[in-house]
């Protein structure tokens, strides 16, 4: 039987990659094997010596990067850390090592020319590897791991769930760790103040026109269109329950940018905060994770992908979903608020979501369907 090249078993490995979740679904993240004679000529001169393996690039595609608030810009670096942990798993399981080789802000500029317009993230160098059990029983976790927004059950999480959680480690940048920190948070009273920061500042999400512009953009309405959707919202998602080809057409229209100028004026947008804050408060757990500087670098903020994909698998290995509540961390007033009203560490909070076990099932997000035919060579 002939042996897969490594280019065969990285356009495979992309397809479970692009299972992968990023903020909107927007799935930013392109890939590129390092196959011409400039790319060779970049890599030599970068001190890479030849031998075994090859190279491909994980990039920011910008055309399909959010950026309506400065807070996008690094929930795209954070998607794009997601992709390349995700990536690392499934080319370990077809038994590929991905060695981060440079990464944002140390690539070499020869490359970042060859593939521009796209933004590299992290260069990997793929060689043949052993058999890797832990990979292997990671991959079926990749399309079981889900974003949920039905109520959760209100009990507290077993503690093993809550220690899964602080245990998962990156395998693509095990420094992330040391660069962003995870708290967990079950305490009745600290959700219930959760509930009630989101209540205060959860209608941002609809009142921000830029920002709600650009989500809009990527809510997927209509049965037909939700079938064929390869990125976006679908409404049904969001909602979290099925909803009939003519309701979904009325969403499509209270939920216009618009619609919301009207209807925030009259309460609309802080109805819909209420409901959120209320769901949050009656779940099981609350996650946050934060980096340690205010200021981090956009390396680090790619790197901290890494770990908040580990953490969402480990999750999902015990049957827990994941709700994030982006508003929090998108604005400087909230985040501030998360840290002093709920007692949580200095730095600059990235990620906080509510965690528990669905009251119903979601299907999986749409996903691009042609991952493995959109590896670009260069």
């Amino acid at each position: 039987m002939e042996t897969p090249t490594l280019e065969k078993l990285l356009r495979e490995a992309a397809r479970d990659a692009a299972l992968s979740p990023s903020s909107h679904n927007a799935q930013p993240c392109e890939l590129a094997l390092l196959t011409s004679d400039e790319a060779h000529r970049a890599l030599a001169g970068a001190g890479a010596a030849p031998g075994e393996g090859v190279y491909a690039v994980v990039a920011l595609d910008p055309a399909r990067c959010l950026c309506a608030l400065p807070a996008h810009r690094t929930e795209m670096l954070v998607s794009g850390g997601i992709y390349v942990e995700a990536l690392s798993i499934a080319l370990a399981a077809r038994c590929v090592r991905a060695d981060v080789r440079w990464r944002m802000g140390g690539v070499p500029p020869a490359m970042v020319r060859l593939l521009a317009p796209w933004e590299p993230l992290a260069v990997l160098h793929l060689t043949p590897a052993p058999v890797d059990a832990g990979a292997a029983a990671l991959m079926p976790l990749l399309a079981a791991r889900r974003t949920n927004r039905s109520p959760y059950r209100s009990e507290p999480l077993d503690s093993s769930i809550v220690e899964a959680a602080c245990a998962a480690r990156s395998r693509a940048f095990p420094e992330s760790s040391e660069v962003c920190g995870l708290v967990t948070l079950t305490d009745r009273g600290v959700l219930a103040r959760a509930g009630e920061l989101v209540r205060r500042y959860g209608a941002l999400e609809f009142t921000h026109e830029a920002a709600w512009h650009e989500t809009y953009a990527h809510i997927r309405f209509g049965p037909e269109v939700i079938r064929q959707a390869e990125t976006g919202l679908p409404i049904t998602h969001l909602m979290a329950k099925p909803l009939s080809g003519w309701l979904q057409a009325l969403l499509r229209v209270v939920l216009s940018p618009s619609s919301m100028r009207v209807l925030r004026s009259l309460g609309l947008a802080r109805s819909m905060a209420r409901q959120s804050g209320t769901l949050l408060e009656r779940s099981g757990m609350l996650l946050y994770l934060h980096f340690h500087e205010e200021e981090p670098s956009e390396a680090a903020q790619v790197a901290a992908g890494g770990r908040l994909l580990a953490t969402w698998l480990a999750l999902a290995a015990r049957e827990v979903a994941l709700h994030p509540v982006s508003v929090m961390v998108q604005h400087p007033e909230p985040r501030l608020k998360l840290i002093t009203e709920l007692g949580l560490p200095p730095g600059r909070g990235f990620f906080f979501a509510r965690v528990g076990v669905p009251a119903a099932e979601m299907p999986a997000a749409p996903r691009r369907r042609d991952a493995a035919e959109r590896v670009r060579t260069a």
